[in-house]
């Protein structure tokens, strides 16, 4: 949560909205399924590497917008750091990073930050290569859950012919050189993708993965901030002041320190309708896997 906030604080410029989701995660509906996916499951490895993941993406979105050395060192030392911590981890700042480089492609120079994006890939995979040889990848794509991840991947290629140019016109349209909706436009990205991931279930058992829970914490991450960045839109959190007050003006304590106190009230009220569709606790299967592989943590 303290490296989501960090993450936020930057990303987004505003403490309000980060707290605000920093917190919407420390909440039972949310804080009891991290307990029982990272520890009772012993899934201690994706515990770690979520917690790096926000850490990484501070220098990745720096260097994508400055192109300094610094940032790039950072960047994919952070990349390996994280890849030798958990392939699964690996695999979500995968996504993560790679929907950071879409919002910020969407703003202008593209290509160049494309570019950024495969630098930081090609050096970050490079120096864990000792561990990340050909035969790991080839153990990933023979194991069951491997075949049924390809499996799935294969039989969405003729729906993305319609759906990407879709989706790619309506990010176009709306978050064009926005900078203001870049917030929203990467909670919106990863909570449909993590959504998708976690309900596949639901569209037949074609695009059923093995242990599609293990996506809750990474979906708990886009949902929290799209709440926070929806609440803020709706100026109840914003540069105008707060909601409470607006609506009690005379309760002097609110302008001198009780923000984290508004804060941990709105956090309460704006959560409880997202607890019928994330508050039952989850229990991850069987033995710890890593896209079907044994994991040796």
């Amino acid at each position: 949560s303290f490296s989501w906030y960090f993450f936020l604080r930057k990303f987004t410029g505003n403490w309000k909205l980060s707290v605000l989701s920093s917190l919407i995660l420390l909440l039972p509906a949310f804080l009891g399924q991290h307990v029982d996916i990272f520890w009772q499951a012993g899934d201690g490895a994706h515990s770690v590497s979520l917690a790096l993941l926000p850490l990484v993406a501070i220098p990745f979105w720096q260097f994508l917008k400055t192109g300094t050395f610094g940032a790039f060192l950072l960047s994919f030392l952070g990349v390996a750091i994280v890849a030798l911590t958990s392939p699964f981890g690996l695999l979500n700042l995968v996504f993560f990073l790679g929907f950071l480089t879409v919002s910020e492609m969407l703003l202008g120079q593209a290509r160049l930050k494309f570019l950024r994006l495969v630098s930081v890939s090609i050096f970050g995979l490079g120096v864990v290569s000792f561990w990340y040889h050909p035969q790991v990848f080839l153990s990933l794509l023979e194991s069951s859950q491997g075949k049924v991840i390809f499996s799935a991947l294969g039989k969405l290629v003729p729906i993305s012919f319609f759906i990407v140019p879709v989706l790619g016109a309506f990010s176009f349209l709306l978050f064009d050189r926005k900078p203001g909706l870049q917030p929203l436009f990467l909670a919106f990205s990863l909570t449909i993708f993590y959504l998708g991931v976690w309900a596949a279930s639901s569209f037949g058992e074609d695009f059923a993965l093995t242990h599609p829970g293990r996506f809750l914490p990474e979906l708990h991450l886009g949902v929290t901030l799209l709440v926070a960045v929806v609440f803020g839109f709706l100026k109840f959190v914003g540069q105008r002041g707060f909601f409470l007050e607006k609506a009690f003006p005379r309760m002097g304590f609110l302008h001198h320190g009780g923000k984290v106190l508004e804060i941990a009230v709105l956090t309460a009220l704006i959560s409880w309708p997202i607890f019928s569709l994330f508050g039952e606790p989850f229990l991850v299967p069987g033995e710890t896997q890593v896209l079907g592989a044994a994991s040796p943590w």
